[in-house]
């Protein structure tokens, strides 16, 4: 059976998970969990009548889409719906449709994951798998290709007639050494396109664990509260293949908390320092201190990714974070004297957030020398235990997608302080000086990223862009 896996086009260059999409001007992300999926058919039926189409790395319109789809003619045609990009996603599949009817559809994603009934009957797509796909999948297309029944699948959603029939949820994947690892030569063409600011390519993605213990507030779950771990021996595997095949330089870990578990992670970097290669990950500072932090950088992490969110207790109480404001400055600066990067992310826009909440939030990041932020301004998804909270006070639709505060006047002031967060770090002369080694090592990037931070900055606001990007 013929399929072909389609990271669908946009004028941007925008990363779809399930967890969130975004748009980060210096960087793209490999689309993995869509991966995942075409290794499914590649490896374990053994099929290598697979097209991976990455139209964002690729730069593709939708003539172009359609072109390789007429030469390629699947029988079927897998993707993954993005965050605030559903309804241009949406209108795509429909035009992917039109021009080839007898093709079947088949999406995955958060949305519709929670919205599948919605989303069959407003839409071309044909199949839906909800939550965590690969397994799901993999029976679907074993069904699909021997013209089985459907309706023994659990964990899709599909029209039947006029009818959309919704079976029971599927498990989660316990074991995710069942899974084979996301194989590269689907993307080989496009591997020197994907990047991290400042580091090594060819670069690459990987998942060593899945879930998060975490309950923020305004956060979308990767499948789940339970945490299931890759074995040392498999994950190996995927590095030494990896290596060998493609020369891979750097690698990101997109586990939601990749320092969860001490114990667990020393174990990885004494894997990781084995190999020589550069890397870096998610954290949170709960989970992170001197010491693992010192053995992370010895073993090649440059960089992590903290989710700090806010120099606010009061902030940080309503997102959930479960973290004690009291010793936060002292225990980044710890992690810094490591030797690792720092890049931070913070939330503006949160409901009762004032301007003091956000100079708490500047002076905290200036005063621990952090070396990037990323600034978003809070967008509260349904399904998230903030949605609950605030639920009358948001426009939530999906046709056409609309998610924002009822009162503009909330999400302009958000936008305002997020300009002003990013202003009074990164133009500071002390920060500006301190970039000039990189502004010679990576000149495009640095120059990119600050011409761009400037747009922002310093034009008048529009709120369906200005809240789709980071600046690193």
């Amino acid at each position: 059976m013929t399929s072909i896996f389609l990271n669908l086009p946009h004028s941007k260059k925008i990363i779809r998970r399930f967890i969130s999409s975004y748009y980060a001007p210096n960087f793209l992300l490999p689309p993995h969990e869509l991966l995942s999926l075409a290794t499914i058919v590649k490896k374990l039926k053994k099929n290598n009548n697979v097209l991976f189409i990455d139209a964002i790395a690729e730069g593709n319109n939708l003539d172009e889409v359609l072109g390789k789809i007429t030469i390629f003619q699947p029988k079927i045609l897998v993707t993954l719906l993005g965050h605030f990009s559903i309804g241009e996603d949406l209108k795509t599949i429909n035009e992917i449709k039109k021009a080839f009817p007898e093709i079947k559809i088949i999406a995955t994603g958060f949305f519709p994951t929670i919205f599948p009934e919605e989303i069959l009957k407003n839409s071309s797509i044909d199949i839906i798998i909800r939550g965590e796909p690969e397994l799901i999948f993999s029976e679907l297309y074993d069904q699909m290709e021997n013209n089985g029944s459907l309706k023994t699948i659990n964990g899709i959603s599909f029209k039947n007639g006029e009818n959309i029939i919704s079976t029971p949820a599927a498990n989660r994947i316990e074991n995710p050494d069942d899974l084979p690892f996301p194989d590269l030569s689907l993307l080989e063409s496009n591997l020197k396109r994907y990047k991290e600011p400042y580091l090594n390519r060819p670069f690459t993605t990987m998942t060593i664990s899945r879930g998060c213990p975490c309950h923020c507030s305004f956060c979308i779950h990767t499948y789940g509260n339970r945490v299931f771990s890759r074995s040392l021996k498999n994950i190996e595997e995927e590095i030494k293949f990896n290596l060998t095949n493609f020369g891979i330089k750097n690698i990101r870990f997109m586990d939601d908390t990749f320092t969860l578990n001490k114990e667990r992670t020393l174990q990885i970097c004494g894997l990781l320092h084995k190999y020589k290669i550069n890397w870096t990950c998610l954290s949170r500072v709960d989970t992170l201190d001197i010491e693992l932090a010192r053995i992370m950088k010895f073993s090649g992490c440059k960089r992590v990714y903290l989710g700090i969110e806010s120099g606010s207790q009061k902030m940080l109480d309503l997102l959930n974070k479960n973290i004690n404001i009291a010793g936060l400055k002292e225990r980044i600066k710890d992690i810094k004297k490591s030797g690792l990067e720092i890049s931070s992310f913070f939330i503006t826009g949160i409901p009762g957030e004032t301007d003091d909440d956000l100079s708490k939030s500047i002076e905290l990041a200036k005063e621990t020398d952090l070396d990037y932020i990323i600034v978003k301004t809070l967008e509260i998804w349904p399904g998230t235990e903030l949605y609950k909270k605030y639920k009358d006070e948001i426009k939530f639709d999906l046709f056409p997608f609309e998610n924002r505060f009822k009162d503009p006047l909330l999400e302009q002031k958000a936008i305002e302080r997020e300009k002003r967060f990013y202003r009074e770090f990164y133009l500071r002369p002390k920060y500006i000086v301190k970039q000039i080694k990189n502004l010679f090592i990576h000149p495009v990037e640095m120059i990119s990223g600050f011409l761009g931070l400037c747009r922002f900055v310093f034009k008048k606001s529009n709120l369906l862009e200005d809240n789709k990007k980071d600046f690193i």
